[in-house]
């Protein structure tokens, strides 16, 4: 009978040593699946927060883009707008034809100046609509060079990248 409570007791404890064993090996697998899992999200994080940054640039360098446009488009019908003006003014005496001209320009340039108003920024826009002020028919003498100059240093500032 010694040899049967013997071998019992050798037999639980081996049971209770590989229980203990295999205790001890799940947790440890567990440990290191979730070591794996957090490394992983860290580098997928560090993946999305990458390719936020490059779109957030993206989206920022084609805003620039469209806003060149629209101020170049808009600058090129002041432009005009301001030619049929100084026509208008130097004439002697002023003809219904060249205040028709004057008007159509002033006309061209309002629809480019909506483009401005629309991408802005809000800075730019007001110089742009200043800007437009000073070369419509009935506008106020003087001013424009100043107003163009206004108009052209918003537009360097909304134009410039963000540091």
């Amino acid at each position: 009978m010694d040899e049967w409570v013997t071998a019992t007791i050798g037999a639980v404890g081996a049971l209770v040593g590989a229980l203990l064993g295999g205790v001890f090996a799940v947790r440890g697998a567990r440990r290191q699946a979730e070591a794996t899992v957090d490394a992983a999200v860290r580098q997928v994080t560090g993946q999305l927060v990458v390719m936020q940054e490059t779109f957030r640039d993206q989206a920022a360098v084609a805003q620039r883009e469209v806003r060149r446009a629209a101020y170049v488009a808009f600058l090129a019908r002041v432009d005009r707008a301001r030619r049929a003006q100084t026509a208008y003014a130097s004439a002697a005496p002023p003809t219904t034809a060249l205040r028709d001209a004057w008007v159509a320009a002033a006309d061209g340039m309002d629809e480019a100046l909506n483009v401005v108003l629309l991408e802005g920024p809000d800075a730019a826009a007001g110089k742009a609509a200043g800007l437009a002020d000073r070369v419509r028919p009935g506008a106020p003498t003087g001013g424009y060079p100043q107003a163009h100059a206004d108009f052209l240093a918003a537009a360097r500032d909304a134009l410039r990248p963000a540091v």
